[in-house]
């Protein structure tokens, strides 16, 4: 195989792709040094400042990154002032990442129920664990873009938990004939998950794409999260009567 190099400034490109040797690995290694015509701020005396870069800011992003990433190795080296360095590689993907969420939190099971299926172009990855906390945390990601304000991809998992979670509790007894349907409050509490999808041509809303707004994946990611899940329930009984349970116990708790 060769190797290939080639340099932009500006965003524009130096000169063509050249080849520079050969070699038995795989993979792209970018250089990057900030443009001082871009990332600059302004002190007290407007004056422009190199921006500094942070640590803290960098490892969040390439952490989150590598858990988008399953098996994704990402090295991060500070040569400023004291050499530091940390690498991150999860083998499990957004399963780790729902663990690292959860931190001290006490799961009602593990590992994390996940969960991975491409339909109609659109792959759709999910991680969920429920803990013993009051505390919903649930991310989703497009594209490893982070989607803060949701969009349809949360819209149809939100529907399939919601679905599924009744569903199975009404079936197997576990919640009455003559108690409430389980609210998606009810069944969110306690609730940590990880909704990643990844499609060719996502459809946006607002400047900083923080809500994805393509209607054919809210039907895609509620059919494959409905099924998935209930095959997870019809697998671990046990686990499922304990989440169940904590759902149930909610549901009481708001109508107090």
């Amino acid at each position: 195989d060769k190797i290939f190099k080639q340099v932009y400034l500006c965003g524009k490109p130096e000169h063509q792709l050249i080849t520079i040797g050969n070699t038995d690995k795989h993979g792209t290694k970018i250089t990057f040094w900030p443009d001082h015509e871009i990332f600059y701020e302004v002190d007290e005396n407007q004056e422009r400042k190199t921006i500094s870069f942070e640590w803290d800011v960098l490892v969040t992003r390439l952490r989150e990154m590598s858990f988008l990433n399953k098996g994704l190795s990402i090295t991060l080296t500070d040569n400023r002032d004291a050499h530091k360095e940390e690498r991150f590689c999860y083998e499990s993907g957004i399963a780790n990442y729902v663990e690292y969420l959860n931190g001290e939190r006490a799961p009602l099971h593990k590992p994390p129920i996940y969960f991975e299926q491409t339909m109609e172009g659109v792959m759709v990855e999910c991680a969920l664990q429920w803990t013993d906390s009051c505390i919903k945390t649930i991310n989703t990601f497009v594209n490893n873009i982070n989607t803060a304000d949701g969009g349809t991809h949360l819209m149809g998992f939100c529907k399939a938990l919601t679905l599924i979670i009744n569903r199975y509790a009404r079936k197997h007894n576990l919640l009455k004939e003559n108690e409430d349907t389980l609210s998606n409050e009810d069944i969110q509490e306690g609730l940590t998950a990880v909704v990643s999808i990844k499609l060719s041509e996502p459809q946006f809303e607002g400047q900083t794409k923080e809500r994805l707004g393509n209607s054919e994946v809210q039907e895609i990611t509620h059919s494959v999260i409905s099924v998935s899940l209930l095959k997870w329930l019809n697998h671990n009984s046990e686990s499922a009567e304990k989440i169940i349970a904590k759902c149930v116990k909610a549901m009481k708790a708001r109508k107090k």
